[in-house]
């Protein structure tokens, strides 16, 4: 009789072992047990996505991989959602021959009116800091990460860039291929154009140069790639957003918000980076933890009080070296919305990391409407 029991219970077991996948399967990036269509249209995505890059950035960056993870598959739109991680190397060797290098080199050689032996100092200080991060960046590879929307129409395709917002918008609106010829003539209007008020606002500051002695970049940009990432977690907020969000890779030792995290994260890398605390600014008060117009009192916010402390503001991206806290309005109404770090600009390509939503050493255009806050 046991022998018997033992028998049915063991063919029970079996046939629950091969009928109980006969669901369909839920889609996995590693599952390669994928039907032939399915592969199909996912080669079309990577190719469609691959020749992107390489018709984007080919012409400056050596590409040596690309990967992507599919987080979303929707059949009925024909629509995928792809976080894609490249790996690239410089193709130029010769620092002296890039453009925002030559530019500034020459910048500083003319008799321009707007170069006040203050102004000087800190564009020689630019110059230095931009040779320095290539000298790294030529020798070393690099990562640049951007999630795509995909919609398939047979062998056509559309693509869309998330944003720093969540937000999708197509190709040729959030990114513009940087030319090598027009990208000089960029720089040096922008370099008259910042340097024709910069007097006013470099001098509030720089006075005696403490805040550029305190302040290390490097450390706030290894703080905030270390605690952030592109996680596919989503937190769902209950007001009908969302943002990508993964505790795990928060630093421990602070409080954290969901949803809202940024300006906090923020806060705590340039902390790292060396800005003190103070009777103001430290975790847990709005000024650390809040963008902007968080309070009735507009010196209640991170935004004010970087200003009136360690920064200038700039909308020109040639000046946002890694360090530089990145601030975006979505509301267009002159008050910052959102925080970031910026951990990487070649001239060319400029990355950010943040918190909610999280992203790690992701694309920003360098014509971007951001506000930058330079530390002095």
């Amino acid at each position: 009789m046991i022998k018997k029991l033992i028998f049915i219970v063991t063919l029970v077991f079996i046939f629950v072992l091969i009928f109980s996948d006969f669901d369909v399967i839920e889609f996995n990036p590693e599952n390669t047990d994928m039907s032939v269509e399915s592969l199909t249209e996912r080669d079309l995505v990577d190719k469609t996505l691959e020749n992107w890059l390489e018709e984007q950035f080919g012409e400056i960056y050596d590409i040596k991989n690309i990967s992507f993870l599919f987080e979303t598959i929707d059949n009925d739109k024909n629509s995928y959602i792809v976080l894609t991680t490249m790996l690239y190397t410089f193709k130029l060797q010769d620092i002296s021959q890039h453009p925002v290098v030559k530019t500034i080199y020459s910048f500083l050689k003319t008799n321009s009116p707007y170069i006040s032996n203050e102004s000087k100092t800190y564009l020689e200080g630019l110059l230095i800091r931009y040779k320095d991060n290539l000298s790294y960046y030529m020798v070393s590879e690099q990562e640049l990460n951007i999630r795509f929307k995909v919609f398939l129409s047979g062998k056509t395709s559309e693509i869309f860039i998330e944003g720093p917002h969540n937000n999708y918008q197509k190709t040729e609106k959030y990114y513009k291929k940087p030319s090598l010829n027009e990208l000089e003539e960029t720089v040096n209007k922008s370099l008259n154009d910042e340097l024709a008020n910069f007097d006013s606002h470099y001098k509030g500051l720089f006075g005696n140069g403490k805040y550029s002695m305190i302040y290390d970049p490097q450390k706030a940009i290894s703080y905030a790639n270390t605690y952030t990432s592109n996680t596919s977690k989503i937190n769902d907020c209950g007001d009908g957003s969302f943002v990508y969000q993964d505790l795990s890779f928060y630093n421990p030792n602070f409080l954290y918000y969901s949803c809202t995290d940024c300006t906090n994260y923020v806060s705590q890398s340039i902390h790292a980076g060396g800005i003190p605390y103070d009777f103001l600014w430290y975790p847990g008060v709005s000024i650390w933890a809040c963008a902007d117009g968080c309070t009735a009192d507009p010196a209640n916010d991170f935004f004010s009080y970087m200003l009136s402390h360690y920064c200038f503001l700039s909308k020109n991206s040639v000046y946002a070296l890694p360090g530089t806290i990145a601030m975006f309005d979505w509301n267009n109404n002159d008050s910052p919305d959102h925080a970031a770090v910026v951990v990487y600009n070649d001239g060319y390509t400029l990355k950010f990391s943040a918190h909610t939503s999280d992203k790690k050493e992701y694309l920003l255009p360098m014509n971007f409407d951001t506000y930058y806050l330079i530390f002095y």
